[in-house]
């Protein structure tokens, strides 16, 4: 079996830079300032994009292949027009080739615009088979768009520890600080309640402090998103000067440098979704920031509801007063149902 890689953002590599290009910067502007005009810039210029180079690209992928499974991540979003849009070019140029496609192990949001929903409506019922890696996705996928044949998987990162293996981390008693930048929240926090840029950053400072505070060394992280990286420095100049046990780590290159960093924590505090799941693959306690619901749910269905925190809920003292508590990761066996559950879809798919 060969496998042929497609990146719907256009992406022929890794990125590498370290520093968020001014086309990040100009996207997260944009959603906070002008998030309905945004939408249409996004749409605008990717459409160029795909006409100048990406449509003649993936016919030469698609040529090649029997198959094409769209996988991973919270895919079906309405992200300001970004994922419904690229997925429809896909969907359309592969059933113009006549390439059966199966939707896979994605995450499924509730929030959509009509244009939005429209154009993921028809992604949707283009594929053959379509799973889900939660719950709530699952319920999305049957009331917005009427799929009521979805089935339930698991997110795929829970095989990571078989894939990347570990490495022994000879810092083993550090916390690992996983943050978000204040755009993503803004752009999936739900409330209607006001949170400045400001307030945001000196939340997390606030973390930093009241866990250096109680004599545990903290090193700060990201998965690699840029706008994080940004962030992550702010916070770690904030207090860089007067915690000698503070640390920023560098930004992971592969996937496999975050699972390996992630492995060789005493605990972690983390608001993506797969820093979440590394740690509780590589059994690694872990305390869940909840920005928005996939990592709720994620939480209660490994049975660690005790194990979130919310901005609008816990203050930077609650933080660091958890992390000073005994907490175990997830069960074991919750990991390898989730492993199987990953494995049944991939067969599933392979002998449709």
């Amino acid at each position: 079996m060969t496998i042929q890689a497609l990146d719907i953002s256009g992406r022929s590599h890794w990125q590498t830079a370290s520093k968020p290009p001014l086309k990040t910067k100009f996207t997260a502007l944009g959603r906070l300032i002008t998030p309905r005009l945004y939408r249409w810039i996004n749409v605008l210029q990717f459409g160029i994009q795909y006409l100048t180079q990406l449509e003649e690209r993936w016919k030469r992928i698609l040529a090649q292949t029997d198959l094409l499974v769209i996988g991973g991540g919270q895919l079906l979003m309405d992200n300001y027009l970004d994922f419904p849009f690229k997925l429809l070019l896909l969907t359309r140029l592969a059933n113009q080739l006549g390439i059966p496609i199966h939707i896979v192990g994605v995450g499924v949001g509730g929030n959509w615009s009509q244009t939005g929903k429209f154009w993921a409506e028809k992604v949707v019922h283009s594929a053959l088979s379509i799973s889900v890696r939660d719950f709530v996705s699952q319920d999305n996928l049957r009331q917005i768009f009427q799929r009521p044949d979805v089935s339930l998987t698991a997110d795929a990162a829970f095989w990571a520890e078989e894939v990347y293996g570990r490495i022994p981390n000879p810092q083993e008693q550090k916390i690992g600080l996983g943050v978000l930048n204040f755009a993503d929240f803004k752009a999936h926090d739900i409330s209607t309640r006001l949170v400045t840029a400001r307030q945001w950053l000196a939340y997390w400072q606030k973390i930093v402090a009241e866990t250096g505070g109680k004599g545990l060394p903290v090193e700060i992280f990201t998965n690699g998103n840029l706008l994080d990286e940004e962030f992550a420095w702010k916070v770690y100049c904030g207090h860089s000067s007067g915690m000698q046990q503070l640390r920023k780590a560098e930004r992971p290159t592969l996937p496999r440098a975050l699972a390996h960093r992630i492995s060789g924590y005493r605990a972690v505090i983390a608001a993506r979704y797969h820093a979440n799941i590394l740690a509780a693959v590589y059994r690694v306690p872990a305390i869940g920031f909840i920005w928005d619901n996939k990592v709720r749910y994620l939480y209660q269905s490994m049975g660690c509801e005790d194990q979130m925190i919310d901005y609008w809920m816990c203050s930077a003292a609650d933080v660091a007063g958890k992390l000073s508590q005994q907490f175990d990761p997830p069960p074991l066996s919750v990991i390898e149902r989730n492993k199987e559950l990953v494995v049944r879809d991939i067969a599933r798919v392979l002998t449709y």
